[in-house]
């Protein structure tokens, strides 16, 4: 899912994925890893940091940050950078949500801002189990992305991935 930030839009803004445990266990450890992709064609850096939360109201992190570079490049071209981590400690109840956000504002510079979007989520527990997609939001917006920022969902035993992939449910 990739967004253009405007002056009106999405500076500050986030994006907020909602998952339920439905593995009937409590689950203590989850492994979190994703991809930014950024177009640095503007002379205005922006910020997209990773948060996460049980009730949807206290996050905490910043887990990671991730700043465009203020300066355009001389010939722009999408590139990405992977993040990866285990929450540990998440006691999540069976039936319990967990909430992750990636919170976006300005950081420097002037005028147009960088492309950017979120690729490859993936979220990983151990043992079998099942994670339920409850809710993602965010808003579309017609802009010239490239087909790498374009995705689906995939729930397949125990993994999210949010990438080029077909959608299936059990």
């Amino acid at each position: 899912m990739g967004v253009q930030p405007t002056g009106n839009d999405f500076t500050p803004g986030d994006i907020t994925l909602k998952l339920q445990n439905t593995t009937g266990n409590t689950i203590s450890n989850l492994y979190v890893a994703y991809k930014v992709w950024y177009y640095n064609d503007q002379n205005r850096s922006s910020s997209l940091d990773f948060y996460y939360s049980l009730d949807d109201v206290s996050y905490t992190g910043p887990i990671f940050t991730f700043t465009t570079p203020q300066a355009a490049d001389v010939s722009p071209a999408w590139q990405s950078q992977s993040f990866a981590t285990t929450l540990n400690g998440v006691n999540l109840a069976p039936g319990a949500f967990i909430y992750l956000q990636w919170k976006s504002d300005d950081v420097a510079g002037s005028g147009s801002r960088d492309e950017f979007g979120i690729d490859d989520i993936e979220v990983r527990i151990g043992g079998p189990t099942a994670i339920d997609l409850v809710e993602f939001n965010g808003q579309p917006a017609s802009s010239p992305f490239s087909p790498l920022l374009l995705g689906l969902v995939v729930l397949a035993g125990g993994v999210l991935a949010f990438g080029r992939r077909a959608y299936r449910h059990r």
